[in-house]
């Protein structure tokens, strides 16, 4: 089983979401641990040098 807890969206100008960054983990306790990295300063930064 794969838990799809990280995955990054942004709107264009006709207001449609798409996924622009995904990552797919073994486990829920790998998914959470990376989730709770992702919500820290160091992740923020790694979120925000995603290119669009």
């Amino acid at each position: 089983m794969l838990f799809k807890k990280n995955a990054y969206t942004c709107r264009n100008a006709a207001s449609e979401w798409k996924i622009i960054y995904k990552e797919s983990y073994d486990t829920r306790a790998e998914a959470l641990k990376r989730e709770k990295q992702l919500k820290s300063h160091q992740g923020r930064e790694f979120i925000k040098r995603i290119p669009l």
